[in-house]
């Protein structure tokens, strides 16, 4: 098996990937890919412990209507790709505890048919750590100190993987193959994908003798790009091919064959490495080599700006098809592997110091440089020795620390001022502990002190100045019982100032439109007080006297009072949605308001025409008090339907049937009127057929309506009398049978009926008739008739219903 790679992607879009929010991160740095990708940020979270995971993101879509779906991907470094991490949806979303890692998210916005809005990429550095301290005494007042220090201080981030260009129904994919072998027949192939995609595989081509052509129904030797795709309806029959094989085929096999399957690599990544295409040989007695393999695929469904089309070529190799492979380990396969870019880690170290320090304060040799250090001459009593490392990279600091504690014992005096105090001007603060028996105790200085011999004398300090005053007051503590015996102890007492508290009076405000901003001196501390959120105050509407409280930093207090006045907003109402025809004007008045302002610009109260289509139209307006309000109005322009109605006949006698055409746009229900009193109603384009039997003129009305928008075309239909009859009677009739007048008849046109009666001279019926254009032969009972006149009566009706009567004679001639 071998695995060559030459990867040309093919409309490629470069992203630009936005800022995922940090939460809760110390620091941060940038990448610096090695590939021309842009970079991205790197966040940085402090933790306590190696194995903690502190790191929290968060991602918002920048624009959409919401809601949203957050798909997260982290960076898998076993295949170099975006791995699914989880799915959420809603208007934002986090995730926490996440490894150190790189992280990608892609917005969709479910509330515009699931479009994808934006790409985010971010890596997350853990900068965790820990830190040991002991310490092994050497003496009573020396001991050896040892520290450990073990922190996260290195980090491997990648270049990223290129987003998805996912294989959809309309991907075209082409797959080729050149190689040497004997006996073509042989030969089977195969297409598998990535195992991100579950690595399907698709049959292109069965060995025949599989697909029961027979092993050796092709002893032609070698393959000239012979190439399978999903455009193409040609089947390759390897048994009757010429060779080498070549050409490009869409099935395989006998008679009709068999298409490929594509199927299954639809929603494959073409992207990720690992492709795979297989030559199978299982026949025995012959060999061969895989010498050349493309992979080509086009119209993929981008993501994240991946690219459209995507050409994988191993070039010129040498993959040996062995003799009778008929199994994956041993078939001769090109493997697309992970392109070294992404492979390649770029790695980022951080910069770590330490420092030892004591309390009390004692010298410590190599303080910075050593973590180990011998620490001698200690006073007497508890030494608390603290080792302190700091983690640095971008602009994150990262600091992690331990402590371990000596006691020296040389004296039985034991001095404890306490810890360091702080306290509020105008207030005490107790120091020291408690006394012990056999023990003096004395305080320098002794200014402030209720007693400066007392083992916890109380301290109390008027701070006028407006900064701290710190004193140190140092205690002695003497065992007389014992000789005579001291020890010193020191503590920090610190008197703040009261703070500064600004007040005044605010306003007249606007109610949910202005805050007021709270000032405290020194800068830095909380507001308290009904209303009051972090250093603004949100009123309610009226006039209102509140007071707050402001404690600063070091946990002192003051408190103001101050009044305010608040404004309601104006109820601005800017009327009811409407929808409209093309052309028509609009009049826009807003409410509840004094002056108002629209958006897009039009003028309230004057009319105007607006454009097609749906335009939403934001009024502001402005109240005596300067308050400020909004509404909108949607107005929807629909465009004029246009109604076209052809006939195929426009004229015509009574009984006319016309076919109406409706070549109708912009419309969707159409009325017709046929002008004779019939009507219909549709919903669609169909024509309409109707008739017309009676003399007249129809106006025809075909009415086009969207709704609201109406339109109407008229075609006029004519319908014409019948022309009058025309009445012809012969004079004269010779029924001798010479086939030239033999018969009499009253030749006529434009009727609709005829009765006819033949008389001879004494009054006597000799012949009758109502069918038109009957004969009479000039027989009377079967004989011939006499030679003379005979007189003829008839009566009609023509084909507009008029009725006529007539009679005349004609002469029998022999």
């Amino acid at each position: 098996m071998k695995k060559f790679l030459l990867i040309a992607f093919v409309g490629f879009v470069s992203i630009s990937f936005g800022q995922i929010t940090p939460n809760g991160n110390s620091g941060s740095s940038t990448t610096a890919y090695t590939d021309a990708s842009p970079n991205d940020p790197i966040y940085i979270w402090c933790g306590n412990g190696l194995s903690s995971t502190p790191a929290s993101l968060t991602a918002v879509s920048p624009s959409g209507v919401g809601p949203f779906t957050f798909r997260w991907f982290y960076h898998n470094q076993t295949n170099s790709s975006w791995t699914s991490y989880t799915t959420q949806t809603g208007v934002s979303s986090t995730v926490n505890n996440l490894a150190s890692d790189g992280y990608r998210v892609e917005i969709y916005d479910d509330g515009a048919a699931g479009a994808l809005v934006a790409c985010y990429v971010a890596w997350v550095w853990n900068m965790t750590g820990d830190v040991t301290t002991a310490n092994t005494p050497s003496a009573c007042d020396a001991t050896g100190l040892n520290g450990g220090i073990n922190v996260n201080g290195s980090f491997t981030y990648y270049n990223p993987p290129p987003p998805q260009s996912l294989i959809n129904a309309g991907t075209q994919i082409n797959i080729c193959f050149s190689a040497t072998h004997t006996y073509v027949s042989d030969l089977a192939f195969y297409l598998k994908g990535p195992p991100s995609c579950g690595s399907p595989t698709v049959l292109l081509s069965p060995n025949p003798g599989a697909n029961g052509q027979g092993a050796t129904c092709n002893s032609g030797d070698n393959v000239n790009n012979l190439c399978f795709t999903n455009t193409s309806s040609s089947i390759l029959n390897v048994c009757t091919a010429s060779t080498p094989l070549s050409g490009t085929y869409g099935g395989y096999g006998a008679g009709v064959g068999t298409l490929i399957n594509w199927a299954p690599l639809i929603g494959c990544n073409t992207t990720q490495g690992n492709w795979t295409v297989q030559i199978y040989d299982c026949i025995g007695q012959d060999v061969g080599s895989l010498t050349n393999a493309t992979l080509s695929f086009s119209n993929l469904t981008s993501v994240c700006g991946s690219p459209t089309s995507v050409t994988y070529t191993s070039g010129a190799i040498n993959s040996a098809i062995n003799d009778n492979s008929c199994s994956a380990a041993t078939a001769s396969i090109f493997q697309v592997p992970v392109p070294a870019t992404l492979t390649t880690p770029i790695v980022i170290n951080a910069s770590t110091s330490y420092l030892w320090t004591s309390t009390p304060s004692v010298t410590i040799p190599n303080a910075s440089t050593s973590l180990t250090p011998a620490v001698t001459g200690l006073p007497t009593g508890s030494t608390n020795f603290t080792l302190t490392a700091t983690v640095t990279y971008g602009s994150a600091s990262c600091t992690y620390a331990n402590s371990t504690s000596f006691t020296n014992t040389c004296c039985s005096a034991t001095a404890d001022a306490g810890p360091d105090r702080a306290f509020c001007s105008g207030s005490s603060a107790q120091i020291g502990t408690p006394a012990v028996t056999g023990m003096t105790y004395s305080w320098s200085p002794a200014t402030g002190l209720s007693d400066p011999t007392s083992a916890q004398p109380t301290v109390n300090t008027t701070n006028a100045t407006g900064a701290p005053i710190t004193t140190t007051y140092t205690l002695t503590v003497t065992n007389v019982a014992s000789g005579g015996c001291t020890a010193n102890d020191a503590v920090d007492v610190t008197v703040n100032p009261i703070p500064v508290v600004t007040s005044g009076t605010y306003g007249p405000f606007c109610i949910d439109n202005g805050t007021v901003n709270l000032s405290g001196t020194p800068a830095g501390g909380t507001f308290s007080g009904t209303g009051v959120t972090g250093t603004n105050f949100d009123p309610t509407v009226g006039t209102q006297t509140i007071t707050y409280s402001y404690t600063d930093v070091n946990n002192c207090s003051n408190s103001a009072t101050t009044q305010i006045v608040v404004n309601l907003l104006p109820v601005v109402d800017a009327g009811a949605n409407q929808t409209i025809c093309f052309g028509t004007s609009v009049t826009l008045s807003g409410t509840g308001a004094s002056t108002y302002s629209w958006s897009p610009a039009v003028t309230n109260g004057v009319p105007f025409v607006p454009a097609l289509g749906q335009i939403t139209y934001y009024v502001t307006g402005t109240d005596a008090n300067g308050c400020v309000e909004e509404d909108s109005v949607i107005i929807g322009v629909l465009p004029q339907p246009i109604p076209v109605v052809i006939a195929d006949s426009t004229i015509g006698y009574p009984g006319l049937q016309v076919n109406f055409t409706n070549g109708s746009s912009l419309a969707t229900t159409y009325s017709w009127s046929f002008g004779d009193g019939s009507t219909s109603t549709v919903t669609n384009l169909n024509g309409a057929t109707h008739t017309y039997n009676n003399v007249g003129t129809y106006p025809v009305l075909l009415t086009a309506s969207n709704g609201v928008c109406a339109n109407t075309d008229t075609v006029v239909i004519v319908v014409t009398p019948f022309p009058p009859p025309v009445i012809h009677i012969p004079n004269v009739f010779t029924p001798n049978k010479d086939g030239v007048n033999d018969e009499f008849f009253i030749d006529v046109q434009n009727i609709a009926s005829l009765e006819m009666i033949v008389i001879n001279r004494w009054g006597n019926l000799v012949f009758e008739t109502s069918t038109i254009n009957n004969k009479w032969d000039g027989k009377i009972n079967g004989k011939d008739a006499d030679e003379g006149v005979y007189f003829i009566k008839y009566s009609l009706v023509d084909l507009n219903g008029e009725q006529y009567s007539g009679h005349g004679n004609v002469t029998l001639l022999r």
